[in-house]
């Protein structure tokens, strides 16, 4: 083992293979971390908002909008909008007066008779928005809508800000009006029915529906962290390889070192590589979901125990090492195609198919199916969904514990087994 460190030590003082397992794979992960983060919040806020602070964000939107701002250099609505009916004359039409001067930011309607088209709907779509709508045949600002015959309308915009200047009426006091509606009827209902939970029989206290806007975010960010990591060592695994590979040191290297002793030094770069990246992640995540769910972020934000939550954690981990481990086998075996594909989507294809399951089996009312469903939970990689989901649908204890001793258990005896394999047939590697 002391050999193995030391070799690993050795690996990471190469500037260029330090780079590439380090820092280039950690930068991108912590982004993606980030990138989770601000969606999650956004769909947090969203879930959570209450009428009354929508009524103030749909009029605030209406009254002083960003896209303006791009516009006009000013968020306010524009005053009132000019209706300009451009008249005809000898060679082609003019505008009616020097106010009525064509703007590149104004809205043309290109029409036959602008004289006596009736342009009410489109003053009232463009008002606030816009200065001038001019009624023409022929006339170029940035937007042109063109009603034809049979109702069709097609809009043109020729730049940037012709495109936003479409998009703003979206943002009209009478949507924003019917918006709040629609929310205060939802919230109307929300309150009538109160908490929901859903009963299962294996659940005791059943699945609390309502209470899934604060513990999804908490279980799906710890998820995706632990499968971002995974992600890392299965990279590093190969990354070593090819490195070596590449110099033609490969071969040389694992017979002077002992091949036992290479391929564990591959391992401790590669929990290196894994604990930067919780280094790095863990404090972002904290603090993030911390900003997003509120101060209390963890176990206790989640219907469980502590106890469960570790037991969860400890499963949740070892579920995804040994996919991610039936995986590796791929990277070992990369000469070999069939094997290759094979094992690359065995652990998700077999995961897909118990989710498909697990989730099916809600839709029958048979109390049986809740110990057929604790089974499914306790099957390493086919239960995989299940324990993902574990804090947010109250999974119980026990098949928790089940699938993180077998889990665990296969992990240990494939590591083994790949590491005799890679002995054996290094010059394949």
């Amino acid at each position: 083992m002391f050999r193995s460190l030391r070799l690993a030590v050795a690996f990471v003082r190469i500037p260029h293979l330090a780079l590439s397992l380090f820092l280039f794979p950690l930068i991108i992960s912590v982004a993606l971390v980030f990138a989770q983060l601000v969606a999650t919040g956004l769909i947090v806020r969203i879930a959570s908002m209450d009428p009354a602070t929508q009524v103030e964000t749909d009029e605030a939107r209406s009254e002083h909008s960003y896209m303006r701002w791009v516009i006009y250099g000013t968020t306010a609505r524009r005053p009132a909008i000019l209706v300009c009916r451009w008249q005809a004359v000898p060679g082609g039409e003019v505008p009616p007066s020097k106010e009525c001067s064509p703007d590149r930011l104004d809205v043309a309607i290109h029409v036959s008779d602008p004289a006596s088209y009736d342009v009410e709907k489109y003053s009232s779509l463009f008002d606030g928005h816009v200065d001038r709508l001019h009624i023409c045949a022929a006339c170029t600002p940035d937007v042109i809508v063109t009603p034809k015959v049979g109702g069709e309308v097609v809009s043109e915009a020729r730049s940037v800000f012709g495109l936003t200047i479409l998009f703003l009426p979206y943002t009209n006091r009478s949507i924003s009006s019917r918006r709040v509606e629609v929310l205060r009827t939802i919230d109307q209902i929300r309150k009538a029915v109160g908490s929901i939970t859903m009963h299962v029989p294996e659940t005791p206290d059943g699945i609390g529906i309502s209470s899934l806007k604060s513990t999804l975010p908490v279980t799906a960010n710890i998820a995706s962290l632990v499968l971002i990591a995974l992600w890392l060592a299965l990279r590093a695994h190969r990354k070593v390889l090819d490195y070596f590979s590449r110099n033609d040191v490969l071969l040389p290297l694992a017979a002077a070192t002992g091949k036992e002793t290479f391929y564990a030094s591959i391992w401790i770069l590669t929990l290196v590589r894994v604990g930067c990246f919780f280094g790095t992640s863990i404090p972002l995540l904290y603090f993030g979901l911390r900003d997003i769910v509120g101060d209390e972020v963890g176990f206790s934000s989640l219907p469980i125990s502590l106890a469960s939550f570790c037991v969860w954690l400890v499963a949740l981990v070892s579920t995804l090492s040994f996919a991610a481990m039936i995986a590796s086998i791929a990277e070992l075996k990369h000469r070999h195609a069939v094997w290759t594909i094979a094992y690359r989507f065995l652990p998700i294809t077999v995961a897909l198919f118990g989710a498909a399951v697990w989730s099916l089996s809600f839709i029958l009312p048979y109390e049986s199916l809740g110990m057929f469903r604790l089974v499914i939970s306790s099957i390493p990689v086919v239960g995989m969904a299940p324990i993902v989901v574990g804090p947010a649908v109250s999974l119980p204890l026990l098949p928790m514990g089940i699938h993180a001793v077998l889990s665990s258990t296969l992990f240990l005896m494939l590591l083994k087994r790949n590491a005799r394999w890679f002995a054996a047939h290094l010059e394949e590697v």
